[in-house]
């Protein structure tokens, strides 16, 4: 090949550098890739269907006026030679097969990032959280992800979070000043065994029904700002595993009697015994000392109540016409969340346990947003504690502050703190969409 054929043939190189840069840019931008329907017309339909799948052949982006423009000039420049159309050929050939190599490896990446969120993958930004996904919990997880990012129109904003709430169990008591018990009673009505519900209600919000009169619900008692839909208007929430620990204790006496207490307490030890203050009393002061378990600091009346108690997820819909829809579902016994026996909730070094779920729920805000009614859907949220049978928890009365003896209690409560773990996905904006960010080859 002479010099000047040289010359000619690299005009025209630097005409399909532009030309298929310009086209490749504006492919991979958007979902580049599409196959080529003449690339793949000498394909059965099987094999068709595999190419496709494969993400093979991509389309051609070198214009057809463009190739047609090249021969021209050979033929202008009389440079049309055998060997000039051989590296005419060549040449086209490297720029399609560059834009090939390019779409093939963004389009694999995307299918590999895919099939690892989907089946779960090994390492990195996607396992780091402290509960394990099941097989089951990853292709729920991934397909509801997936039907958001498409009500969303591609753009999403999801990542690791959490919800918690204050769950109360009050106990009556029975017996007198020498031996007495707490006792759960199943609650009363038709098939009704809860015992109390959380996440209805949100920060400086009243609760009139707490053990010891009215509270306003603050920071450390639920994180939620307004009852279930004031959150996140459009905030999916996928729940993947939850956690309790138990926050203490509010236990009342009848320190207004003046023969029980001729020297009645004052300030907030007055506070705590007439059930205003949360408690908590390993020594057995103000608590029945058969309460703790000395050897590993862990509550009996606890354990008692939780091995008897199952919690429930529990969905509201007040949008059903003149009624009210409601979708309960059965999670797992409250016995199976660690911790639920103890104060604390940093039991190892990794800190506190979660009770995986084996299965996953939608607490859906967004109410365009609906899952399959068997995993929860559209509502107001809350999760419920059930019992069907009773506890009966017998110890022998404490003499108190400034008391003439041994005092019976009026009744007693327990707090735990309820927490969700999962997913949250948000709305995302255009310019967030990773697919859609330019790249750059280091």
């Amino acid at each position: 090949m002479n010099d000047s054929t040289a010359m000619v043939l690299k005009d025209i190189g630097k005409r399909f550098e532009e030309a298929a840069g310009e086209a490749g840019a504006a492919d991979v931008a958007g979902e580049a890739g599409a196959p080529d329907e003449a690339g793949m017309a000498g394909m059965d339909e099987a094999a068709a269907a595999v190419a496709n799948d494969a993400g093979a052949p991509p389309g051609l982006i070198l214009p057809k006026a463009e190739l047609v423009r090249a021969v021209q000039m050979l033929v202008q420049k009389e440079k049309l030679s055998e060997e000039a159309i051989v590296e005419l050929a060549r040449e086209a050939a490297r720029r399609e097969a560059g834009h090939a190599h390019a779409v093939g490896h963004r389009r694999g990446v995307r299918r590999g990032m895919e099939h690892m969120r989907r089946h779960g993958g090994v390492g990195g930004a996607l396992e780091e959280v402290p509960w394990h996904r099941s097989p089951q919990m990853h292709a729920f997880r991934y397909d509801i992800i997936d039907k958001f990012r498409r009500l969303c129109g591609g753009r999403i904003r999801q990542g690791k979070g959490f919800y918690y709430s204050t769950v109360e169990v009050q106990m009556t008591f029975e017996g007198g000043p020498s031996d007495g018990a707490f006792v759960l009673t199943v609650p009363p009505g038709p098939d009704n065994p809860v015992i109390n519900q959380c996440f209805n209600y949100g920060i400086d919000d009243e609760i009139a029904t707490w053990f010891g009169g009215p509270h306003i619900a603050n920071a450390g008692d639920t994180n939620l700002q307004e009852p279930g839909q004031g959150l996140y208007q459009r905030e999916v929430f996928i729940i993947e595993a939850v956690e309790a620990y138990l926050k203490g204790f509010r236990i009342a006496y009848p320190v207004t009697n003046a023969a029980l207490f001729p020297n009645p307490p004052t300030g907030s030890i007055l506070n705590a015994l007439s059930g205003q203050e949360l408690v908590w009393d390993r020594a057995g002061r103000m608590l029945p000392v058969e309460m703790i378990n000395h050897f590993d600091d862990s509550c009996e009346l606890a354990k008692a109540v939780a091995e008897a108690s199952t919690f429930y997820f529990n969905w509201i819909d007040k949008m059903t016409g003149g009624d009210k829809g409601q979708n309960t579902k059965l999670v797992d016994r409250f016995s199976r969340v660690p911790s639920v026996g103890r104060r604390g909730f940093r039991e190892t070094s990794g800190g506190g346990l979660n009770h995986d779920l084996p299965r996953g729920y939608v607490w859906a805000i967004d109410k365009l947003f609906l899952a399959s009614s068997d995993m929860g859907g559209n509502g107001i949220f809350n999760a419920e504690l059930h019992t069907d049978e009773s506890v009966i928890f017998p110890f022998q009365p404490l003499r108190l502050f400034g008391s003439s003896g041994p005092v019976a209690p009026t009744g007693i409560a327990l707090y735990w703190q309820f927490v969700v773990h999962g997913t949250s996905l948000l709305p995302g904006v255009e310019d967030e969409r990773y697919e859609r960010q330019a790249r750059k080859r280091m």
